[in-house]
């Protein structure tokens, strides 16, 4: 039996029991989520709570001012608020507490700061797509797109040996990042098109679920353009994107990807740093 073979029951064990293992939604961001399904809510009441955690409330202000979400600074917490809305708050207050994972023992730093940056990309590179193609609900199809890869950083943080090499981690990582990436979106309560898309990863095109083939494969396209253009792991062999099924599957051109190309970097690089 291999190295991954030997680690991959173990990673299956922790998950069986990922309410220990598994990283909780900090606090401030399950009450913030809570608030948020209230279609009325008070946005000054939102404000107060974002107000309680002074490094959540730094990084809505800096999120809001970034080249993603606005066209100036913002340096005020209530403008933040007000300027992101109640969608484009909860995606981030899950890309928040999602970033945590990003972050943990160095042995490991430099894959997890490239899984990392697939998700941003993923998230980013969806919300884009999903504009230029005129789809509703961007933002929950950032959310979408931002955790498809994010079950890579939740096998990370389940894999703490510093004694294994970095291909025995990538393997397990492979095996086992969809399953995993079931287990936080269960812990964390998230949306259907979250659980819908990470599938994808399993069964490919052809085992997304009825209704959800135009939003996974938005998603699917944006994933594997962003390791296209160099913000993800590379294709061996390289990937021209507009070849991809998923692109036809939505009606991607090949002017929509160099759009996508020339934003995408700069947009990602802007949103990582203001995450910090």
């Amino acid at each position: 039996m291999d190295a991954v073979e030997t680690l991959v029951p173990l990673i299956t064990k922790a998950l069986a029991d990922s309410e220990q293992s598994l990283p909780a939604l900090p606090k401030v961001v399950t009450e913030l989520m809570q608030m948020l399904d209230d279609p009325d809510v008070d946005l000054r009441e939102v404000t107060r709570v974002v107000k309680l955690d002074p490094a959540l409330s730094a990084k809505v202000v800096g999120v809001a001012s970034s080249a993603l979400f606005s066209r100036s600074p913002v340096t005020d917490i209530g403008r933040a608020v007000s300027s992101l809305g109640t969608r484009s708050l909860r995606s981030m207050a899950v890309t928040l507490a999602a970033s945590l994972l990003a972050k943990g023992r160095p042995h490991v730093k430099e894959l997890r700061a490239a899984y990392w940056k697939h998700c941003l990309a993923t998230g980013i590179g969806t919300r884009l797509l999903a504009r230029h193609l005129g789809e509703r609900d961007v933002e929950q199809l950032f959310l979408a797109g931002l955790l498809f890869n994010v079950g890579k950083l939740a096998v990370l943080h389940l894999v703490n040996r510093e004694d294994l090499e970095r291909e025995v981690i990538e393997g397990a990582v492979g095996r086992m990042h969809a399953e995993a990436a079931a287990f936080l979106f269960h812990r964390w309560s998230l949306p259907k098109l979250c659980v819908r898309a990470v599938r994808a990863h399993r069964w490919g095109l052809e085992g997304i679920e009825e209704g959800y083939e135009r939003q996974v494969g938005l998603i699917v396209l944006a994933s594997e353009a962003a390791r296209a253009f160099g913000l993800g792991p590379p294709h061996d062999p390289p990937l021209d994107v507009a070849q991809h099924p998923a692109a036809a599957l939505i009606g991607a051109s090949e002017v929509h990807l160099a759009d996508l190309e020339l934003e995408l970097e700069d947009l990602v690089r802007d949103l990582e740093a203001y995450l910090g």
